[in-house]
């Protein structure tokens, strides 16, 4: 994750630091959502034969890199929400017993809890909470994750894999050119 400011203000070094630990899971949860998502879609058969769901089902690494911007974007993104107090209602649902649970149910290592002061895992939670949804809200995103990750990861091809991810990137900047913040940079390029 490369940690720099995305929008005015966006200056809350916890929250980066929460992110910034959590990468290496926050970019498996992408993978492990869009191939979930792609693979068990009713419609896949209709444009995948047998042999290439299975192929695609199997792979289970990739590049990181070339979806780190399309990443950085999303936290961003929830950056921007929290700073609007979007999350201030709920953001203590759960207490650290039930999300070290939760985290110990989907990951085998989570020494990123270990890195992050205990007054700050609600922000964990809710951060892994709002990018599985937003992965799933977004089916266009989907599309151009899964060239990057499944289709063209690892092959000859993997140009095409950073130009589907920067696709991606755009397409979530787009989704919120609303924000100022994300209006001001996308006039600005």
């Amino acid at each position: 994750m490369l940690i720099y400011e995305y929008f005015k203000d966006d200056n809350n070094s916890i929250l980066k630091e929460i992110q910034f630990e959590m990468y290496s899971y926050s970019i498996s949860t992408i993978f492990t959502e869009i191939k979930r998502i792609y693979l068990d879609n009713k419609y896949t058969i209709l444009y995948l034969s047998t042999d290439e769901i299975e192929k695609y089902r199997n792979i289970d690494s990739f590049d990181h890199r070339i979806i780190q911007n399309t990443h950085d974007m999303i936290a961003a993104v929830f950056r921007f929400l929290v700073k609007d107090d979007v999350f201030e209602k709920d953001l203590f649902e759960k207490d650290n017993e039930q999300i070290k649970s939760l985290f110990n149910n989907i990951y085998t290592d989570t020494n990123f809890l270990d890195n992050i002061q205990n007054d700050y895992w609600h922000f964990a939670y809710k951060w892994h909470g709002y990018l599985i949804d937003y992965i799933n809200k977004n089916i266009p995103l989907v599309h151009e994750l899964v060239l990057s990750t499944l289709i063209y990861n690892n092959t000859p091809q993997k140009k095409l894999a950073f130009e589907a991810a920067e696709r991606a990137r755009i397409l979530i900047k787009n989704q919120h050119n609303d924000i100022l913040w994300i209006t001001k940079e996308l006039t600005e390029k």
